[in-house]
């Protein structure tokens, strides 16, 4: 059994079949698997996709993916840490994404595809407390940044939970699959400004947003109270109860209009 880096392989193939299954591959997809690890996903995918790139971190399971699945213009293995590999442009492709997320880095791996322009859907299994954050509303004690930087950029759908028992090893935590389909225009406005507040509202998160914002943008209580009350936002009012419409509302407030920011950078 190899745990090298933090995955728990998927054993349970009825769950396979059902996962590959609800990407709704057709004929003119090109399928990206991060980290297939012993190919459960893979073989489903293959059968069913005139093309598929597994990016795998291990070298030992990539060289076998490649013994068992190296089909000329139809697959290709790349042995990758894909949070390290450029992610090409295919301008040409329809890519979906699939994969059994390590813990260890599911939210990092989900902020790189978001920002890709180039896949049109995604399937991953991750620890159910990530998909709790990510599909989290307003109000809930898992809304958070995450929520906020995955619904911005994409439509959330929470798919079923998998029980431990079909991996090996089995985990501690259930997992979730999630499918992720991304918008034709973020919602987020302003990056990075945007996420600099949110990384103020929830740094200290018990605190009421006045104090949040002000400690963590370093901004005169004033300053921020202003800017509160302009976007119609209480002062007493804690960071989890905001949706992001005014979340973006806030950062122009704070920072002023996008043409004054331009301006002052001329």
């Amino acid at each position: 059994m190899r745990q090298r880096w933090g995955q728990n392989f998927l054993k349970n193939e009825s769950v396979a079949q059902r996962i590959t299954g609800l990407l709704q591959i057709q004929q003119n997809d090109t399928v990206l698997e991060i980290g297939p690890g012993r190919g459960i996903l893979s073989q489903y995918i293959i059968s069913a996709s005139p093309r598929w790139i597994g990016v795998e971190i291990d070298g030992e399971l990539a060289a076998d993916l490649g013994n068992r699945w190296g089909i000329p213009d139809k697959t290709e293995v790349i042995h990758r840490d894909f949070l390290e590999w450029p992610l090409p442009s295919f301008p040409d492709r329809t890519i979906k994404l699939i994969g059994n997320l390590p813990y260890s880095s599911a939210s990092a791996i989900l902020q790189k595809c978001l920002d890709w322009p180039a896949w049109s859907q995604g399937v991953f299994m991750v620890q159910k407390e990530v998909a709790d954050r990510i599909c989290a509303g307003p109000g809930n004690h898992d809304y958070g940044i995450l929520t906020l930087s995955v619904q911005g950029k994409a439509n959330v759908e929470r798919l079923f939970d998998v029980q431990p028992g079909s991996f090996s090893p089995p985990p501690k935590v259930l997992s979730t699959v999630i499918r992720l389909r991304p918008l034709v225009e973020h919602r987020i406005h302003r990056e990075p400004l945007f996420f600099k507040v949110l990384h103020a509202a929830f740094g200290q998160r018990r605190k009421v947003i006045l104090n949040s914002l002000s400690h963590g943008l370093q901004m005169d209580k004033d300053q921020v109270l202003r800017a509160l009350r302009t976007a119609g936002i209480s002062p007493t009012t804690r960071a989890e109860t905001l949706d992001l419409e005014t979340y973006n509302r806030l950062t122009d407030q704070l920072f002023g209009p996008p043409s004054i920011e331009i301006q002052s950078r001329e």
